[in-house]
């Protein structure tokens, strides 16, 4: 098994920490859109976060043609500025559910992504539909998500499982992570300071004893602190978990 760790960064006082990061186990970073259009042309990231926002993830399938015009020429816009950064995947800011719970939007939103996935191919960029882990979907809800992305039938779309640990006690991964066995390469682990989360080796412990992965299976593994403010304190607290975690496999 191979896992690469990136450090989610939605600040810019985040991203002033970006470098020592990658000292201390990090690959990498995951960069908010907001902040990639104002990041200076040396900064690499590997995955935009939000690249696809939620309004126009909400609003946009099913609209008139101009809208859809102006919105294929602004995404052009971030592909490109993605691509010059280093960027290999972008993310959509609403989690399936979303989706799923609006029935004009689960009709329209595959022919929505239709309409734009030449520009993924064209900038090399991968597309990814956040899938709320552990409260997540229910058996059906699971299944239909699953169809829908099979309908598609487009290679450089695929989910991304959105961890909040501030949750996982409460329910079991397990059951739930089976239903995307075959759409877990990239995992998001979530966590809030502000309410006393932490994240530590024992949570990436858990998290992969759930996923009970293969030897040939690669992980990216995103940690999000959210917009908290990092500090080496901090920092080094995340470094320790990936330490302790990657001793153990």
């Amino acid at each position: 098994m191979k896992t690469t760790f990136l450090l989610g960064v939605l600040t810019d006082e985040q991203l002033a920490y970006a470098g020592e990061a990658r000292n201390i186990g990090f690959s990498g970073i995951e960069i908010g859109q907001d902040l990639l259009h104002s990041a200076a042309d040396n900064v690499k990231c590997a995955g935009i976060r939000d690249i696809v926002t939620a309004q126009m993830a909400v609003c946009l399938p099913g609209t008139k043609p101009q809208m859809q015009s102006e919105f294929a020429a602004a995404f052009r816009k971030t592909c490109d500025n993605a691509r010059k950064h280093g960027a290999s995947f972008g993310t959509i800011g609403i989690d399936v559910r979303n989706i799923l719970g609006e029935r004009q939007l689960c009709i329209d939103f595959p022919t929505w992504i239709r309409s734009f996935a030449g520009m993924l191919d064209e900038y090399g960029l991968e597309l990814l539909l956040p899938v709320r882990v552990p409260v997540g979907l229910g058996p059906r809800d699971s299944a239909y998500a699953l169809n829908m992305l099979q309908e598609l039938m487009y290679p450089r779309l695929d989910f991304m499982l959105d961890v909040h640990i501030g949750e996982a006690h409460v329910i079991g991964y397990a059951k739930f992570v089976s239903a995307f066995r075959m759409h877990r390469r990239k995992i998001r682990i979530g966590f809030d300071t502000g309410r006393g989360e932490q994240l530590d080796g024992d949570v990436l412990k858990r998290l992969f004893e759930a996923l009970n992965p293969r030897n040939d299976e690669e992980f990216t593994i995103i940690i999000s602190p959210g917009t908290a403010e990092l500090d080496k304190t901090l920092l080094a607290t995340l470094g320790g978990a990936i330490s302790s975690f990657t001793s153990e496999v």
